[in-house]
């Protein structure tokens, strides 16, 4: 097993915040909605590496390597809250879909659980010897998954905080996990330069993905398409689209960034169309049906991205990285 040098990938990845109102409208072609950039969100005092909005489309939560989680109102940009959530950097944030509860991940090898209302910590998972990469909520709330540096994924019972299951097979830092939106099947992504999609009662691997990825251009981040029956993969300088069933790459959508470490990817709710974000700091939109690009959205994280989040009514695009700041993009009406 290699271990994980946190320095090296990273770089390749207090008080009231401040708001920079900007004007900027990236127009698309296709399906997707034109996004406006409406402000830059400044406060915390280093990376914002996690980024997630509530489930009401009210709310943006940032987790930072200052070990703070800031809440944000989306209808004026404001600093709501500021939880100290750990003594070392969040890495990851995950908001239960049907319970006020938040999942945050951290260098200190921890997860821990908190009530949203009143910023009360429920619990603290421990079983990870690394640092927590990601955390995923099930789409029934009742599971948790965390990933770590050393490319072991934990399942946890939300309600009793006890450790469920181990998925083995990873032999490097896994990045990112998503569950399926049926709950039967996680996807994750690994330094090891392959995806997996695992069968989450059993814990084994029904698909290992490896094509185009390499030890310098490996999949950063998974999400599946609201279908169910695709996953889409991002990193390596690509977005790409996979057959759940049998493995199959079905697209592949090149980037042409020169920064590639750093690729996230996250579908929006009807499936139509993809929001990324890119080491240069970039988020563009594609096409999925077609994996044409759509356009490129006005405003620049400075030194790469490290967090892209859409909101669940698709109306909200956040990104977050390197320069400590929170970009936000709104639809307009066309």
């Amino acid at each position: 097993m290699t271990i994980w040098n946190r320095k090296t990938v990273v770089a390749m990845a207090a008080g009231i915040g401040g708001i920079l109102l900007a004007v900027g409208r990236a127009a698309t072609t296709g399906g997707a909605p034109d996004f406006a950039l409406v402000r830059t969100l400044t406060g915390h005092a280093s990376y914002v590496d996690a980024l997630v909005f509530s489930p009401d489309n009210r709310r943006l939560l940032s987790g930072s390597w200052d070990g703070t989680v800031k809440f944000w109102d989306l209808e004026t940009g404001r600093e709501v809250r500021t939880l100290k959530a750990h003594g070392q950097p969040v890495i990851s944030v995950a908001y239960s879909p049907n319970a006020p509860l938040l999942a945050t991940g951290s260098d200190d090898k921890t997860v821990k659980l908190w009530d949203v209302n009143t910023s009360r910590l429920v619990r603290t998972l421990s079983g990870h010897s690394a640092y927590v990469l990601s955390v995923a909520f099930s789409p029934d709330g009742r599971r948790l998954a965390s990933s770590d540096a050393f490319g072991m994924i934990l399942m946890w019972d939300v309600a009793t905080g006890r450790q469920a299951r181990v998925f083995e097979g990873h032999e490097m830092a896994v990045y990112n996990v998503a569950f399926s939106q049926d709950g039967r099947l996680l996807a994750s992504a690994s330094r090891d330069a392959s995806a997996r999609i695992w069968d989450v009662e059993t814990g084994k691997t029904l698909q290992t993905l490896k094509k185009g990825f390499v030890p310098h251009l490996v999949p950063r981040s998974v999400r599946f398409a609201p279908d169910g029956k695709t996953l889409i993969t991002g990193g390596g300088a690509q977005v790409r689209l996979w057959d759940v069933a049998t493995g199959e790459e079905i697209r592949a959508m090149t980037t042409g960034q020169d920064k590639p470490y750093s690729f996230l990817v996250v579908p929006s709710p009807d499936g139509q169309w993809i929001a990324s974000g890119t080491g240069e700091g970039l988020v563009k939109l594609w096409d999925t049906a077609t994996g044409k690009p759509l356009a490129t959205l006005q405003g620049k994280i400075e030194h790469g991205i490290e967090a892209v989040a859409l909101s669940p009514d698709a109306r909200w695009i956040a990104a977050g990285g390197d320069d400590n700041t929170v970009k936000l993009w709104h639809a307009q009406d066309r």
